[in-house]
């Protein structure tokens, strides 16, 4: 059963999580793996959320699917860290904006939380849910101020937290006093995904004739949640998921991968340790070998004599070779996927 958030308006919070991307950014690595399952120290990268969500008293979520979705529903069952979870196909990518207003029969009628599902952050979802509540918007979403990322929507709010603009589009109520960025969490009224997108239509969030131009075009409130206080890492590309894994290591990242980066380091160990590193389990280690810094090294992987890896991940049941110098690299199997600007 799911928690209800206001039990004065009985209403059920449900949650949908947005995995049926390509994850382009991200390939070779995605080519053969969702984005949203690429492992984080051993577990899919979409855990995190469903586990923060499970924290946070929502307990059923719809997941959309198109990329690879076999391997999603494999890794994520029915149920995934007491989360249940409802699968909601797209034959095609019907769009940000789209593939919620598909999966609205699974969501039902209250207001619904939608995260991307490959992102990494450490945002209260509560906070965020009882802002949304109070500031009686139809759409708010999570942003903040993070390192400069020209690809994601950057979004212009006034003090008090209403959005005026989104990327190109604007509302036409002033200039905006302070620019974040859009973190890819939200919180919807399902009511606005009924009135202006069209059910099974490719339907986008920031497009020319998406959901933003269309709410501004109404006076719908849109509001921002701003948090300074976070971690967010959307792993949009080989250099961010390298830096996921560093981050934690170094004792930043969210509370969770923290947790896990330090699970993992056996007290014996045939190879030369530099610290910071993580081993998974049934790691199988050969003579002469030298691990990290900063390598992670996914469970069942088999480590060949006198390889060394540094500044790089391999993913579970991984094979690295005998005497292969890995540096800077993500290892899928025995790929070797080198990664630019680590």
């Amino acid at each position: 059963m799911s928690v209800n958030f206001d039990e004065s308006d009985g209403c059920v919070m449900k949650a949908m999580l947005l995995c049926a991307g390509l994850g382009t950014r991200l390939r070779p690595i995605t080519n053969t793996v969702p984005k949203p399952l690429v492992p984080v120290f051993d577990v899919p990268a979409v855990a995190d959320t469903l586990e923060l969500l499970r924290d946070s008293g929502i307990e059923d979520v719809v997941v959309n699917l198109h990329h690879l979705p076999g391997k999603v529903k494999a890794a994520l069952g029915d149920k995934y860290s007491g989360v249940n979870i409802e699968y909601s196909h797209e034959h095609e990518i019907l769009g940000a904006v789209g593939g919620i207003r598909k999966a609205l029969p699974l969501l039902g009628d209250g207001p619904i939380t939608v995260i991307n599902g490959d992102i990494l952050f450490g945002i209260d979802l509560r906070a965020i849910i009882d802002f949304h509540k109070r500031s009686g918007a139809a759409l708010t979403l999570a942003a903040g101020k993070i390192r400069s990322r020209p690809r994601i929507h950057v979004v212009g709010a006034d003090k008090s937290g209403r959005v005026h603009c989104i990327r190109d589009h604007c509302s036409g109520e002033g200039e905006p006093r302070d620019y974040y960025v859009n973190l890819g969490v939200f919180v919807y009224e399902s009511s606005i995904l009924r009135e202006y997108a069209s059910e099974y239509t490719p339907f986008g969030f920031a497009d020319k004739e998406g959901l933003i131009s269309k709410l501004f075009a109404n006076n719908e409130p849109v509001m921002i949640y701003r948090n300074t206080q976070f971690y967010w890492n959307d792993i949009g590309t080989p250099a961010d998921y390298l830096q996921a894994h560093f981050d934690a290591l170094d004792g930043t990242g969210t509370s969770r991968c923290l947790a896990r980066a330090n699970f993992a380091k056996p007290d014996v160990c045939p190879a030369v340790v530099r610290e910071p590193v993580y081993i998974g389990h049934n790691v199988e280690i050969e003579k002469n070998v030298v691990i990290g810094p900063y390598a992670v090294i996914g469970s069942g992987t088999k480590i060949g004599k006198g390889a060394c890896v540094k500044q790089s991940v391999a993913f579970p049941g991984s094979t690295i070779s005998q005497g292969a110098a890995i540096t800077g690299s993500v290892v899928v199997g025995s790929d070797i996927v080198p990664v630019e600007n680590v």
